[in-house]
């Protein structure tokens, strides 16, 4: 009896004193939580958020909270409690990540360095039953002060569907500078030591009087941003109407090969067109902009741009085409270029100096070779037959960059030329005018 009685005391104490260890290493552990500061870096500007990760695997989490400190003054900006059920069990919470959003001027935070205050506690017994506590402190600065723009050129008469440039200086270093044309967004070319910068845009031919608006804009370190206006004369622009009638001869001739290419059957020649003129149109003008798209650095042209020589044009930019079949009208489209006819199989030059970043087939447009020129400003040469540059090739003004012909949707031998201003199609007309690109772009820089 003696035997079970000291069994069953001995297995009482182990189970006491395992109960006691369970619930000491929760209620009595020294560990403290882990904190990481994900936000922010460095700066701290109006509405920043404050990003907090916390974890603590044994007794979970008590409370965060956060404040600043300035001088002798510590200023407290939130804290964040976690309930903690039952306390021989420890907070549920073993990990988490909080935010705060900070107004710092609300709060009467005095801009310049400072130092963010973390605490976190855990749901321990340890220190007096606040638990154990880490504290992590991060050096900041706070600006809640947006950067100011100074406008340095002076005439910027810009016509719907063509170019422009502007150069301003921003008081201090920023992020990202540059124009703002309704939804798109323009980078500078040029960044001198003193934060002045040399921008081309573009006010896109068809966008809506609500994409027209053209403004500046200047983003700080911190994430302050500046959005002004300044003074422009936005010049009308009225897209001609033309009509295209698609003869049987055009459909048998020139369908076959699109039907190929699109995946459909052949037998109705016309669906074939209305699927090449809409849906592959589109496909293949995102896939020339998509290549049109970087500013690679300043300005590499020189001068006017060179046209294809003895040439008449015979379309013009952003044509509103009217498309009759049968004397009815099927579709309609833009011509986002001009068309230009010399001899058949004639030599093409590179309009100016550049980097070719394509050459190759591009659906309706055909063999296409497409230059950058810096600045943003690309050029695009279609309906080619040979091509005799290569991506990454360098070429000057007046290189030979390959022959016309009636590649891709082209009825004709002829040359579709058209203009790139980082993403958006414009008039090729400013360009060719050597007076113009003085009066517009160089007085400006």
């Amino acid at each position: 009896m003696k035997r079970i009685f000291y069994t069953i005391v001995f297995i009482l104490i182990l189970s006491v004193l395992g109960v006691i260890g369970y619930f000491g290493s929760i209620v009595l552990e020294g560990d403290s939580p882990q904190i990481t500061i994900n936000s922010p870096t460095k700066y701290l500007s109006k509405n920043s958020p404050i990003i907090i990760t916390a974890k603590d695997s044994k007794a979970g989490l008590r409370s965060i909270s956060i404040s600043i400190v300035q001088g002798d003054n510590q200023i407290q900006l939130g804290q964040k409690v976690f309930p903690i059920d039952r306390w021989w069990e420890g907070s549920s919470v073993k990990e988490t990540t909080v935010s705060w959003n900070v107004d710092p001027k609300a709060l009467n935070l005095k801009e310049g360095p400072s130092t963010l205050v973390v605490v976190a506690r855990d749901a321990s017994f340890r220190s007096e039953f606040k638990g154990n506590a880490i504290t992590v402190k991060k050096e900041i600065i706070i600006d809640t002060t947006p950067p100011r723009i100074s406008v340095l050129s002076r005439v910027h008469n810009v016509r719907i569907g063509g170019s422009g440039l502007v150069t301003f200086k921003v008081n201090e270093p920023v992020k990202k500078a540059g124009v703002l044309v309704g939804n798109h967004f323009f980078k500078p070319f040029n960044r001198e030591k003193d934060n002045t910068y040399s921008c081309l845009f573009a006010v896109p031919a068809l966008a809506p009087k609500s994409q027209q608006g053209i403004f500046l804009i200047a983003i700080d370190m911190a994430g302050n941003e500046q959005k002004r206006g300044f003074y422009y004369d936005l010049l009308p622009f009225r897209p001609v109407k033309d009509t295209i009638r698609i003869s049987e001869n055009f459909l048998r001739r020139k369908m076959p090969e699109f039907s190929q290419l699109i995946g459909q059957d052949s037998k109705d020649l016309l669906s074939v067109f209305l699927k090449v003129n809409n849906d592959l149109r589109k496909q293949n003008n995102d896939r020339l902009l998509s290549f049109c798209q970087k500013v690679s650095g300043p300005p590499m042209w020189k001068n006017g741009f060179k046209a294809l020589p003895n040439a008449a044009k015979r379309a013009g930019f952003a044509d509103e085409r009217h498309y009759y079949y049968r004397g009815k009208e099927i579709d309609q489209a833009n011509h986002m270029g001009i068309d230009l006819a010399s001899i058949k199989n004639a030599p093409v030059p590179a309009a100016n100096s550049g980097t070719v970043v394509f050459a190759g087939d591009l659906g309706i447009y055909g063999n296409t070779v497409i230059i950058d020129h810096g600045a943003g400003l690309y050029t695009s040469y279609s309906h080619l037959g040979d091509m005799t540059v290569s991506p990454g090739e360098v070429v000057d003004k007046g290189y030979i960059i390959g022959k016309t012909d009636t590649t891709g949707l082209a009825g004709g031998d002829h040359l579709h030329f058209a203009t790139i201003v980082q993403g958006v199609f414009v008039n090729p007309l400013e360009w060719l005018d050597a007076r113009w690109i003085k009066d517009h772009i160089d007085k400006n820089m």
